[in-house]
């Protein structure tokens, strides 16, 4: 039962075209005039233009993604525990999902736009799998300061 709720999370949680998105930036530091290479987080449908503004580094510009794919291993613990990997998913989505498996976790609440929104004002990446008490997990990791307002926003 626990293993066929997973699966259906996993093919129903994607936040279809809006969710945030882990770049790596790398450009020139406005202050030493040298390379430097940093992480921004936008929105999945921000413009290149968007994302190396947040930067604040100096063109040229060359921007990556900034979480790679599931690997070997984490395909392998899906397959022997019957948790869907989504093929959208990055290596975060997966560490989550097998996680909730391992935890025993069956319900789920979905991430709102306003928390989606809050996480790429604040530059916390929320993996696009994420439950909305994930998120506000990942939140308070990063603004451990601003866990009131966090608290509200995820309630």
């Amino acid at each position: 039962m626990l293993k066929e709720m997973l699966r259906s999370f996993a093919r129903s949680a994607s936040r279809g075209t809006y969710y945030s998105k882990l770049y790596k930036v790398r450009g020139v530091n406005p202050d030493t005039k040298r390379k430097k290479t940093v992480e921004v987080v936008a929105a999945s449908d921000a413009s290149e233009e968007v994302v190396t503004g947040k930067s604040g580094l100096l063109p040229p510009f060359e921007v990556m993604e900034g979480v790679g794919v599931p690997d070997e291993g984490q395909l392998n613990l899906a397959k022997k525990y019957g948790v869907n990997i989504p093929s959208d998913a990055d290596a975060m989505d997966a560490r989550l999902l097998l996680q909730r498996c391992f935890d025993g976790v069956a319900s789920f609440r979905p991430i709102t736009g306003r928390v989606i929104d809050y996480a790429i004002e604040n530059n916390v990446y929320i993996p696009k799998y994420a439950s909305l008490e994930e998120a506000r997990d990942f939140l308070l990791e990063y603004a451990p300061e601003k866990e009131k307002e966090i608290k509200e926003l995820c309630r």
